[in-house]
């Protein structure tokens, strides 16, 4: 089953709480200052694209440092699923041609 996390500005503090994290503590998985992240929620300063890059950047180093995929909404459980594939493929090419060159 598939949680999904919310990544907007709306939903932000949601999913702190919703996770037990404090605001210093979300602020810094995001690497925005504490004072950033309070502005955020509070609706102080608009919501753009580098702010749910940073808020999905935090939940992807929240994810990897719990070591809990929860923490992961859907599109970014696919692209990690992808990636590990791809780097999958990538070693498994790596022995291949080792084991061939021996």
């Amino acid at each position: 089953m598939t949680t999904r996390t919310p990544v907007g500005p709306e939903d932000i503090e949601n999913t702190r709480k919703m996770f037990g994290l404090t605001q210093t503590e979300m602020a810094n998985a995001m690497h925005v200052p504490l004072r950033t992240y309070e502005d955020l929620v509070a609706s102080r300063v608009n919501w753009r694209p580098i702010h749910r890059r940073a808020a999905e950047m935090g939940l992807l180093t929240l994810a990897r440092a719990r070591d809990d995929a929860a923490y992961l909404p859907d599109h970014l459980r696919e692209l990690v699923t992808d990636l590990s594939k791809l780097i999958d493929k990538e070693i498994s090419a790596t022995l291949k041609t080792r084991r061939s060159s021996r």
